[in-house]
Formats: C-alpha cells, sequence, structure tokens
C-alpha cells in the first residue's frame, strides 16, 4: 500500500485490514503512523525529508482486473524466463549455471 501523507495518515485505506486483524481502525492507524515515524527516524528521514517526498509524489493506483483507478492488463503467463544454461537457485529468487 502507499499512502501519501506527511502526518502518515492511513485512514480509510487502513480500515479493513483494522477489521480483519480484530482492530478499531483509530487504534490501527495509530499503531501503523507509529511504526511508520519510527522506520523514518531510524533511516535518517526528517520531517522536511517527508514533507519533500509528499510534495514530489504523484500516487496511481493500478487495479487489475478492475474499473476503480487505472486499470492494467497482467500477462496470464507469469513464469519467469530464464536465460539458457541457467537454473534457479534453491531459493527461487536466483540464478545459477
Amino acid at each position: 500500500m502507499g499512502v501519501r501523507s506527511e502526518q502518515f495518515k492511513f485512514r480509510p485505506f487502513s480500515d479493513v485490514e483494522a477489521k480483519l486483524l480484530g482492530k478499531t481502525e483509530a487504534n490501527y492507524e495509530a499503531e501503523l503512523s507509529s511504526e511508520y515515524q519510527n522506520s523514518c527516524a531510524l533511516a535518517g528521514l526528517t520531517g522536511e525529508d517527508v514533507k519533500r517526498f509528499v510534495n514530489k509524489t504523484e500516487v496511481r493506483i493500478y487495479t487489475p482486473r478492475s474499473n476503480n483507478g487505472l486499470p492494467v492488463s497482467m500477462s496470464p503467463k507469469l513464469t519467469p524466463l530464464r536465460p539458457e544454461g541457467f537454473e534457479l537457485a534453491s531459493d527461487c529468487r536466483l540464478l545459477r549455471r
């Protein structure tokens, strides 16, 4: 989920997730806000950095198989291509010779 907010406000976007977790919408938003503020602080980002990001970022929501947001079409075949002479490593994310 991508939300552009200087104050790390996630509602109403986080409401469904809150219900699934058995939490109130307001409490869950407060948890998320605190988590994101702490993550930014640990990364050395200041309020000015966040403000600059918010002011320079355009949010676009792509929605496969829906008319909400910006539609996107995905190929029905999602198997990754493998270069000849390579095989998938045991964790299935890396290629090896």
